[in-house]
């Protein structure tokens, strides 16, 4: 019998990820633990440009994996100097002791700040323009304001959502690519 599987459910798996290594699980905690930085460094005010070009004189600053690496449990982001961004990919995982080796476990998702920022974003101009044409309809806004904001305050906020989105699958396809690297068992 084949049963097909929900779209949000292959969304939600996903992402998801799951590697091997024959690393034993604390060789494999080490090995992560040591490309990971505690906290988000700090860069100088001119690093930022619009147009993504730093200007002469301030050097290039890599990207680095952000996080905690613990016995039980590990949660990892990206930093990207060029990329200030509330959706931020948040990679919790788990790894465990398996035959021959260890096995990471977990999933990608969002940071709650994220998802707060994301329904801040289109629950309040879409609820205005809602309330707006409401009192528009049933004649009692005495005064019509340019009807064309709040839509166009809704569709910017749908912009920056998506390019938040975007930025987000990019730094899920850093970490699966780091991980996988970083596992990759040394002779």
């Amino acid at each position: 019998m084949t049963t097909t599987m929900s779209p949000l459910r292959r969304i939600r798996d996903a992402r998801r990820i799951t590697l091997h290594t024959r690393l034993d699980r604390h060789a494999a905690i080490r090995t992560i633990a040591r490309g990971v930085t505690g906290r988000r460094p700090t860069y100088p005010a001119e690093a930022f440009t619009l147009g993504g070009e730093l200007p002469p004189g301030i050097p290039p600053t890599p990207v680095t994996i952000v996080g905690t690496v613990r016995t039980d449990r590990l949660e990892l982001t990206v930093n990207r100097p060029d990329r200030r961004s509330v959706w931020r990919c948040v990679l919790t995982a788990r790894i465990t002791s398996e035959p021959g080796g260890a096995e990471l476990t977990g999933r990608f998702h969002w940071h709650p700040a994220s998802i707060l920022a994301t329904v801040a974003m289109l629950a309040i101009p879409g609820f205005a323009t809602l309330v707006v044409a409401s009192r528009i309809a049933h004649g009692t806004l005495t005064y019509r304001p340019p009807m064309l904001i709040l839509p166009g305050m809704l569709l910017a906020a749908l912009g920056m959502i998506a390019v938040g989105v975007r930025w987000m699958r990019d730094d899920e396809q850093y970490l699966r690519t780091w991980l996988a690297t970083r596992l990759r068992p040394r002779r």
